[in-house]
């Protein structure tokens, strides 16, 4: 009799956490993460990356602090560069007169096919951004 019991509970805490497990949000969206052996510590060469219609390559550059990255719209949709997190984009601290979402580090707007946007980082840190138009599409800046 003890024995069904302590199986019935087993069975219902497997049961809760599954369901637990397959209804939490999944916040790979939000939270940019770079793929695993991605990373290089070296600096960029020429500091440009390319939006294409499966999203920006590289996902990861090294640049030094004061230097400029470009992004080029290469894909057939809008391209809008912001600082990560979606949506609020607050991550990146420096800020101007001229930010739309609180942040410096934001387009502003979806840039055309063959349309580039550029900003200069100022701020030591790996600096997660994303395409606001298509969120999952993500990638990060490390500045020394």
């Amino acid at each position: 009799m003890k024995q069904k019991l302590i199986l019935k509970i087993i069975l219902l805490i497997a049961i809760v956490g599954a369901i637990i497990f397959f209804l939490s949000p999944n916040d790979s969206a939000t939270t940019p993460e770079v793929e695993e052996n991605t990373t290089t510590e070296e600096v960029s060469a020429t500091n440009e990356i390319s939006y294409t219609n499966s999203g920006f390559k590289p996902k990861e550059i090294v640049v030094n602090k004061g230097q400029t990255v470009t992004w080029t719209n290469n894909s057939k949709r809008g391209m809008w560069v912001a600082s990560a997190m979606h949506p609020t984009h607050t991550v990146y601290p420096e800020t101007s007169e001229n930010d739309c979402l609180g942040s410096s580090f934001d387009a502003c707007t979806a840039q055309p096919t063959g349309e580039t946007f550029s900003f200069t980082f100022n701020e030591v840190g790996e600096w997660g951004y994303h395409d606001h138009t298509q969120a999952q599409n993500w990638g990060r800046v490390i500045v020394k």
